[in-house]
């Protein structure tokens, strides 16, 4: 919820009220004088300020103000038409730097870093990575905000990010833009930034096999910076001995793109190394977004399912974050296409290493992943014997009317959304062209739907239809409806009613 904020006791601006996401003092100035004040929204100002409103999804537009009370005047510091967000100083405040994205395109995307202050001019520190390359690996920001405490000191910031399928802390010098990757051990996937101060800095890590742990380190005063010893605050609470996790790299098969990579997270029982006689049954994970990622950390129902005895493979299909602004760009249009046969690909990978049995495979997915698993069913009908899916995207066009990001449906479908332009036929047919309803007709997989009651991203009205229309044409299915949860059904009940039907319904139908 956006916070109010009202000015009082200044006569020109008696009564002002702001709608705000966020405000910070200008340190070096008198405090009482210099706000910086994100996503304004104008209820009196007299013209000076645009109306504008908060919004949550990081495309949509938005802008930094300087706010100064002593001249009464408030001026944009951004760059207009962007979407800009975690305006943060430098320590002796001589920078202020933000992240910054398009305002078109997909929901989640690689961003730049920008500063501005006592220069007054605007520079990116850190642009958009296209591709990366074995020259230049970096692949791009991927960050929602900054940490306060993220200074190392007043060039350098510390800051957690996407690198293909790990999660990695990263230092940036804000004046040269170099970057420097300070987390790269094999053992642990997924680094979380915390906190800085005097060169200590705090993080929490984990793996796929190891939850998450507090660790402190400290940053060598010269020579290289990412030479940090680590050491842990506490044990970790949960080992999974058993657990093996491991990372393979592949290539599309499609056209469009098959110069853009992906990888697959494959968390397998320890010892099976693709020689048993008997081989064990495979989950295919996908992940929802599609604009997200499945990163090298504890994963809590993959690492359960694996000590169960199944092989989970996590696609990171193209259009994830972490693998460059390209990636991402591929597959708007072109969903139930590209990452349909991503995953796919990377089903087949895993059998073909001899990892699992392939009469014996199950998919999972929730959101746009659970729209993955039922194409999945539908365009491979043969291959999949069970499928799970929790709060899926069943039918876009008709989501359009129902969600609380109706952009999502017409840009992910390949169009521009615009709140002032009604929806052609045209669109709605090609936003149905490219939902699993349009392919209900091939499936036969018996599918369990999980649906949140009090779901505003996809409303259960899209699962439940999807599940009538399975019982009419005769497929066996079941749905399950979690009151008082929402789109991720996390409340603790509730998650754990839903790993035990999961269990069981693969179990049955495997």
């Amino acid at each position: 919820m956006a916070k109010c904020m009202k000015i009082a006791n200044l006569d020109a601006w008696s009564g002002l009220v702001v709608n705000l996401s966020f405000c910070m003092w200008q340190k070096r100035s008198n405090p009482k004088l210099s706000l910086i004040l994100t996503n304004l929204k104008k209820v009196a100002l007299k013209k000076i300020l645009k109306q504008m409103l908060k919004r949550k999804i990081q495309k949509l537009r938005s802008a930094i103000y300087h706010l100064d009370l002593s001249s009464l005047t408030c001026n944009t510091i951004s760059v207009t038409g962007q979407s800009v967000r975690s305006p943060v100083f430098s320590p002796d405040a001589s920078k202020l730097i933000y992240i910054q994205n398009s305002c078109h395109g997909a929901h989640m995307q690689c961003a730049q870093l920008v500063y501005h202050w006592e220069s007054k001019e605007t520079q990116v520190a850190v642009d958009i990575v296209q591709r990366p390359t074995e020259e230049r690996p970096f692949p791009g920001l991927y960050v929602g905000r900054f940490e306060q405490q993220c200074w190392l000191d007043n060039e350098t910031i510390l800051v957690s990010t996407n690198w293909r399928s790990s999660k990695t802390i990263i230092a940036i010098n804000i004046c040269t833009g170099e970057v420097t990757r300070l987390t790269n051990d094999p053992d642990f996937g997924s680094w979380m930034f915390c906190a800085i101060k005097q060169r200590l800095i705090l993080a929490c890590r984990s793996s796929p096999s190891h939850s998450a742990q507090l660790v402190v380190g400290v940053i060598p005063q010269e020579g290289d910076i990412s030479c940090i010893n680590w050491k842990p605050l506490h044990e970790f609470s949960v080992i999974l001995s058993d657990v093996t996790w491991s990372v393979i790299t592949l290539k599309p098969r499609t056209e469009r793109g098959s110069d853009i990579d992906f990888e697959t997270i494959i968390v397998k029982p320890k010892g099976n190394s693709g020689g048993q006689e008997k081989k064990p049954p495979l989950i295919v994970w996908a992940h929802g977004g599609p604009h997200c990622v499945i990163s090298t950390g504890y994963l809590l129902l993959p690492g359960l399912f694996c000590q169960l005895g199944f092989v989970i493979a996590c696609v990171n299909y193209r259009g994830s974050l972490g693998f460059g602004q390209a990636s991402i760009d591929s597959l708007p249009g072109f969903i139930g296409i590209n990452d349909v046969k991503d995953i796919q690909a990377a089903a087949e990978a895993v059998i073909e290493q001899g990892l699992a049995d392939p009469d014996r495979v199950a998919v999972y997915g929730g959101s746009h992943g659970g729209s993955l698993a039922m194409h999945m069913t539908a365009q491979y009908p043969d291959f999949y014997k069970a499928c799970i899916t929790r709060n899926p995207v069943t039918n876009l066009a008709a989501m359009l009317g129902g969600t609380d990001i109706p952009s999502w449906t017409m840009t992910e479908a390949g169009m521009d959304f615009d709140f002032k332009k009604a929806p052609s036929a045209e669109m709605y047919a090609k936003m149905f062209n490219c939902s699993p309803m349009a392919h209900i007709d091939k499936v036969r997989a018996p599918t369990l739907l999980l649906l949140g009651s009090d779901d505003l991203r996809v409303p259960p009205q899209q699962g439940i239809r999807y599940h009538q229309m399975l019982k009419a044409r005769g497929v066996k299915t079941r749905l399950l409806m979690y009151t008082d949860n929402s789109h991720p059904i996390n409340k603790v009940d509730a998650e754990a009613d839903r790993l035990m039907n999961m269990y069981t319904w693969i179990t049955e139908h495997l």
